[in-house]
C-alpha cells in the first residue's frame, strides 16, 4: 500500500498545475478508510480516462515539464490495489485536476 501512495503522489506530482499543489487526504466511514491523492493540473480528456491504468499509457497530450518514468506507475498500483482487492477509482474535470482514490478497510 505504501508503494501504491508513492506511485500516485509521484503521478500528482508529474501532472500538477503551475502551482505545484498536491493534496493527500483520508476520511473514515463505514469502516473504511477512503485516501485521495489531488492535482490542481489540467485534468483528464474523459475519453483516456478507461485507458490510464494500461502499462505505459501516457495519453495523446505532452507533458509540460520532462518525464522521467517507465509509464508503469499507476498500472503497478492497479495491480496492487486489485490483489488486496480493494476499491479504487479516479475523479478528472477538464480544468480543474484529478484526484485518484482507494480505500482501505478499517483495522480491527
Amino acid at each position: 500500500i505504501g508503494q501504491v501512495v508513492y506511485n500516485l503522489v509521484n503521478n500528482a506530482l508529474t501532472y500538477t498545475g503551475a502551482d505545484k499543489a498536491v493534496t493527500v487526504s483520508q476520511m473514515v466511514a463505514g469502516g473504511m478508510v477512503h485516501v485521495a491523492v489531488r492535482d490542481t493540473g489540467e485534468g483528464i480528456e474523459p475519453d483516456e480516462l478507461p485507458h490510464i491504468w494500461n502499462r505505459y499509457y501516457r495519453g495523446a497530450k505532452p507533458h509540460k515539464r520532462a518525464t522521467v518514468g517507465t509509464g508503469l506507475g499507476l498500472s503497478i498500483v492497479k495491480g496492487i490495489l486489485d490483489a488486496h482487492g480493494l476499491k479504487y477509482g479516479v475523479q478528472s474535470a477538464k480544468g480543474e485536476g484529478t484526484v485518484f482514490w482507494f480505500e482501505l478497510p478499517l483495522a480491527p
